[in-house]
C-alpha cells in the first residue's frame, strides 16, 4: 500500500467545492497536472514506497516542513489558501 499526498492538483475538485474564488483553487492547483501524480504515483507504489509527495517542488517542500511545523500555522497557513479572495 502506498499513501498518496499530491497536494493541490489541476483537477475538478475545486470548481466541484465552489472554491474557484481562493488562491489555492484558482492559482496553487496549476502546479501540479493529474498526469504527473498519477505516474509519479504508479512509481511510488511499483517500487514499494509507503507514501509519496507527489508532482510539484512546492508541495514536496511543504511536506518536508510539515513535521516541525505546528499544527496551529499549518492550520493558518491552509485557512487563507482557502479563503475567498476580495472581489
Amino acid at each position: 500500500m502506498t499513501a498518496l499526498q499530491p497536494g493541490p492538483t489541476n483537477t475538478d475538485f475545486f470548481h466541484r467545492a465552489g472554491m474557484d474564488n481562493t488562491e489555492v483553487g484558482s492559482e496553487g492547483k496549476n502546479e501540479s497536472q493529474p498526469d504527473d501524480v498519477a505516474r509519479q504515483s504508479i512509481e511510488a507504489l511499483l517500487s514499494g514506497k509507503d507514501h509519496v509527495y507527489t508532482a510539484s517542488a512546492k508541495t514536496k517542500v511543504e511536506a518536508m516542513l510539515a513535521n516541525v511545523t505546528p499544527g496551529s500555522v499549518k492550520g493558518a497557513m491552509h485557512e487563507k489558501m482557502a479563503r475567498p479572495k476580495a472581489s
